[in-house]
């Protein structure tokens, strides 16, 4: 074939192609309704789809579609576009729909707005029948009913019991092994001992008086190490004040004393001078300061003192007796 006639041959074919696009773009808007299945059951998802299609220049609407469509529900509705093809703008509008009544059944038509040059306008979907069947029979719309069965005789389950019975006999075997072990050990337990009495059956203070006064004859200004003396000192005050007032002092440090006391229902007074007369037993122990003399007798008198404040009020020294203030 000729170069030339082969080229009006595809220029014919070009044109033709081009007027039945112009004509399919200049086409009216119009809508089409596809719902599937055409059969369904009572209940059954039946999906609907409807396709809207207008050309450039036309902007379409969501429909609105209420939840109830005719005799059917609707549910999960959608709204897409617009796409373009073959030089046409096309909207989707899809949704589930489901009927609860059995029969030939119709989708009504299904309006949408359009807004295009002329103005506004709508375009409708025509309806479409749908027929419901029941889930019961297809031909009479009835179940066939069977008759009764007999009660259903289920044997007795006595496992739960027997396992209840096991674990009493278990509890009462433990129980039983007990008390035999107890038997057989209570004869060799021995008595606890009574704790140790750090006063000799004494009162406290008048302990404390004796142990004082022991320690200044036994010390004096210049026998023996001064740590040593002040540790006795500490020992024979922790010990005191730990047994006037029922608490445990022997392992509290310096700074845990006074609160200790205090918590104890000590007197301040005698706390505060608690309190400094051990930091002067802590320099010399453990900071080797070196005490003026007398100071040994400086500190068991403020020892005594101390002893006077915490003794207890009924036991108040008479004037002249030995130890007061």
């Amino acid at each position: 074939m000729p170069s030339g006639r082969r080229g009006r041959d595809l220029a014919a074919i070009a044109c033709v192609a081009i007027a039945a696009w112009a004509g399919r773009a200049a086409e009216p808007p119009e809508a089409k309704l596809v719902v599937t299945p055409a059969v369904a059951t009572v209940g059954a998802k039946i999906e609907a789809r409807l396709r809207v299609e207008a050309p450039e220049g036309f902007a379409a609407e969501p429909p609105g579609v209420p939840t109830e469509l005719g005799p059917f529900s609707v549910t999960e509705p959608s709204w897409e576009g617009p796409a373009e093809e073959g030089g046409r703008k096309v909207w989707t509008w899809k949704a589930k729909l489901a009927a609860f009544e059995t029969g030939d059944l119709e989708v009504p038509a299904i309006e949408v707005g359009l807004r295009g040059p002329g103005g506004p306008a709508t375009v409708a979907a025509s309806p479409v029948k749908i027929r419901i069947e029941s889930v019961l029979g297809k031909e009479t719309g009835e179940a066939e009913i069977a008759d009764l069965k007999p009660p259903a005789v289920i044997p007795p389950d006595y496992r739960p019991l027997f396992a209840a019975l096991l674990a009493l006999v278990g509890i009462v075997a433990l129980a039983l092994a007990a008390w035999r072990l107890w038997r057989r050990c209570s004869s060799r337990l021995a008595a606890v001992p009574a704790p140790e009495d750090p006063f000799r059956r004494m009162p406290p203070h008048e302990w404390a008086y004796a142990e004082l006064s022991a320690l200044l004859e036994r010390w004096g200004e210049s026998s023996g190490d001064a740590a040593e003396f002040f540790s006795e000192l500490t020992r024979i005050l922790k010990l005191y004040l730990g047994g006037r007032f029922r608490t445990d002092l022997m392992e509290s440090t310096t700074e845990e004393v006074a609160p200790a006391l205090e918590e104890a229902g000590a007197p301040r007074e005698a706390t505060r001078a608690a309190r400094s007369l051990l930091g002067l037993a802590d320099r010399v122990k453990f900071a080797r300061e070196v005490p003026p003399l007398g100071s040994r007798r400086v500190a068991v008198e403020e020892a005594y003192r101390i002893v006077d404040a915490t003794r207890p009020i009924e036991e108040a020294a008479q004037p002249g007796e030995e130890g007061a203030a």
